[in-house]
């Protein structure tokens, strides 16, 4: 009889140690990520359609996509970014980093043009595209206000 109660206790304990580190283990480290997790911010929210201003100089019809294109739109996941001009099939892969925004856009291996702007505001963006050709690079520089709610764009991906 004693050996029975023994046997008992000892698949109980078994049984209580398989259970801590089959359940135990993985909520503690859960926990852990989760506190590692709290000092991480996000992006800032760049996702939308930006409307390019007209500077003094009068450039903006040489801004890549349809002649007299007045806009861009960008597609955000995190801190990857999609950079789309007037009609264009294809997106610009981007990043932004920080308030950074960088975009390049391709065709057949070779860079087209290249965007590089800073959030200056939640909903504007200052900065250069760049254009390339076999004449040369062309800079010509922008500031874009974001259309839509401001309120949207102060959340971060």
């Amino acid at each position: 009889m004693f050996e029975s109660q023994w046997s008992e206790v000892a698949g109980v304990k078994r049984f209580a140690a398989l259970y801590a580190v089959l359940v135990g283990v993985p909520v503690l480290a859960l926990f852990g990520i989760l506190r590692l997790g709290t000092g991480i911010e996000p992006p800032p929210s760049v996702g939308g359609t930006w409307r390019i201003a007209v500077d003094a100089s009068g450039v903006r019809s040489e801004i890549p996509g349809e002649a007299g294109v007045a806009a861009f739109s960008i597609a955000q996941s995190g801190r990857r970014l999609e950079v789309t001009v007037g009609s264009e099939t294809r997106p610009a892969g981007g990043r932004i980093d920080g308030r950074r925004v960088w975009a390049e856009h391709r065709r057949d291996g070779v860079v087209q043009w290249r965007l590089e702007a800073s959030l200056t505001g939640a909903d504007t963006l200052a900065g250069e595209w760049k254009m390339m050709s076999q004449a040369g690079v062309s800079t010509i520089p922008f500031e874009a206000r974001r259309e839509g709610s401001s309120a949207a764009s102060s959340r971060g991906h």
